[in-house]
């Protein structure tokens, strides 16, 4: 028969019925219009879309961060209009629905009847599809924190998905409970809580169970060494033993897991949230200096003394740097909180200067870091 041609019909196959079998391939009954040949469709772009997939099918969706932060975090926040103020672009919710595209941008906004929209816009963004949905506790950029029990509560009735928290930033600041929260998967890190380099995670057991650990053969397959393969970092718990020892010396109780409890609630939350109000109070009187975050006093409970901001046109590098030459060590950039960063449309310029306060620095620390920024401004 000779060799194969390199054009698609058979040759040995004559013309009418190559056209005849084309015919029927193309003109099927019931082909959607992007399978079938032929001339373009007529059809206007809304129908043929219709007409080729139908609704849009939910998609797994992507994990949540930085929930939520307030109308005041956004440069257009003070507006008055909360989320109407922001193009819709922006409005988008974390994995939001599209074609195989990731849309986990942090979901921002506040409802003009003063609720956080968080917990609303999660709930339209969920699916039985949804396999993780993962957020911060705090955020380490602005010091806003999650109605973390509340979006926990949310997942678990509409999705059989796993809740993984990032409880990094909100340790040092509040006793975290993961009872309470709800959660699947909490995990920490002592260094933010004044001890050594080390990784913690709380894992429901049934969650873990569930869970294929990556590990060597001799490994034992038992929780929680599954998880824990190799010689364990001794001398890092032995600092972090001795964190715990300094944090259950600040409270009073019945035992060193009542003693850190007494300690956050009595001493460390009341104490940073002073600290708070007064920088807060003091910053506001500073025409140049613009706060990204929760600015109202009356909701100190929904953050942590930790803030953002930007001194006039300053670069954020050169704002740090001068800070530095007065004895005031503050941080720039994104600090790894990358998409709030370009939420707020500053990650291009430099991101922001974050200053932080904890349950040791005093009143007087906070009104010469106050007295700084004026100078500068």
């Amino acid at each position: 028969a000779g060799p194969r041609h390199r054009d698609r019909r058979d040759r040995r196959i004559p013309a009418d019925e190559q056209r005849q079998r084309a015919r029927r391939v193309r003109h099927q009954p019931g082909d959607r219009r992007c399978d079938r040949g032929g001339a373009p469709s007529l059809r206007r772009p809304a129908e043929r879309r219709r007409r080729r997939g139908g609704p849009r099918p939910e998609r797994h969706h992507a994990a949540v961060r930085d929930l939520p932060i307030g109308r005041e975090d956004h440069p257009a926040g003070r507006r008055g209009r909360g989320d109407q103020a922001r193009p819709r672009r922006q409005r988008s919710a974390v994995g939001a629905r599209g074609r195989g595209r990731r849309r986990d941008r942090p979901v921002g906004g506040r409802e003009r009847g003063g609720r956080d929209p968080g917990p609303r816009v999660v709930r339209g963004v969920l699916s039985e599809r949804t396999k993780v949905v993962a957020f911060t506790l705090a955020s380490n950029a602005v010091g806003t924190v999650t109605p973390a029990a509340e979006l926990t509560r949310l997942v678990h009735e509409r999705t059989p998905a796993i809740v993984a928290c990032d409880g990094v930033h909100l340790a040092q600041h509040r006793r975290i409970d993961v009872r309470a929260i709800g959660a699947d998967l909490v995990a920490c890190s002592p260094y933010k809580i004044f001890g050594p380099h080390l990784g913690i995670l709380f894992g429901r057991r049934e969650v873990l169970s569930s869970l294929r650990p990556y590990k060597v053969r001799p490994a034992d397959d038992a929780l929680p060494f599954a998880f824990e393969t190799g010689t364990q970092n001794h001398e890092g718990f032995a600092g972090w033993v001795a964190a715990v020892g300094y944090l259950a010396g600040l409270g009073r109780g019945n035992g060193r897991r009542a003693a850190v409890a007494d300690a956050f609630e009595r001493a460390i939350v009341p104490w940073e949230a002073g600290l708070s109000e007064r920088f807060l109070d003091g910053v506001r009187a500073i025409a140049s200096v613009r706060l990204y975050g929760i600015d109202d006093t009356a909701r100190i409970a929904e953050r942590t003394p930790t803030f953002a901001i930007r001194v006039g046109d300053q670069h954020p590098a050169e704002t740090a740097k001068a800070l530095a030459e007065r004895g005031v060590f503050v941080w720039d950039g994104n600090y790894y909180a990358l998409e709030i960063m370009e939420r707020l449309g500053l990650q291009a310029s430099g991101g922001a200067v974050r200053i932080g306060f904890c349950h040791y620095n005093t009143p007087d620390e906070v009104d010469r870091v106050l007295e700084e920024l004026a100078a500068l401004a």
